[in-house]
């Protein structure tokens, strides 16, 4: 995903949900003209602030979908597996808020969980879904890839 955004010096990045910092470490050596991480725990917001550079990097505390951060502010915005770990009404406010923030031209990038084939069963979507929420204490609601593309779609 970081590839394909092909980030430089010339970015404003907004990173949803970094977690442990292993991205934002990674788009950091880009040398963006800005980073912005947007983290709801305020123990792991806390962890990054003191783990990433302060020139030029900001850690807002904040949920994803409602963040603060000025529109058409963002040269790149991703995030990582994180909005399958959301609801359906979640995923589309979280894209809803990453569209809000690209500036004209501005690349968005999602690395996700995807279900195949199209079209699974119900039954099969829930048994993955379950299995994948018990073995990682998160909830998880993948979706197909045309759903991802329908979720994408219609955010123009």
């Amino acid at each position: 995903m970081l590839n394909a955004l092909n980030l430089s010096e010339h970015d404003r990045a907004i990173e949803f949900a970094p977690g442990l910092g292993i991205t934002a470490r990674m788009v950091l050596r880009t040398n963006p003209l800005e980073y912005r991480a947007v983290e709801r725990d305020p123990a792991v917001a806390k962890r990054l602030e003191a783990l990433l550079p302060r020139n030029r990097v900001q850690v807002v505390r904040a949920q994803a979908e409602d963040s603060g951060l000025p529109s058409a502010s963002a040269t790149v915005v991703y995030g990582g597996a994180m909005l399958s770990m959301q609801t359906a009404e979640q995923k589309v406010r979280i894209v809803r808020e990453a569209v809000r923030f690209l500036a004209p031209g501005a690349r968005y990038g999602i690395h996700e969980l995807c279900l195949r084939p199209e079209g699974i069963s119900n039954r099969v979507r829930r048994e993955i879904a379950t299995a994948m929420s018990t073995e990682i204490h998160v909830g998880v609601q993948p979706l197909c890839c045309g759903e991802w593309v329908a979720l994408l779609d219609c955010m123009d």
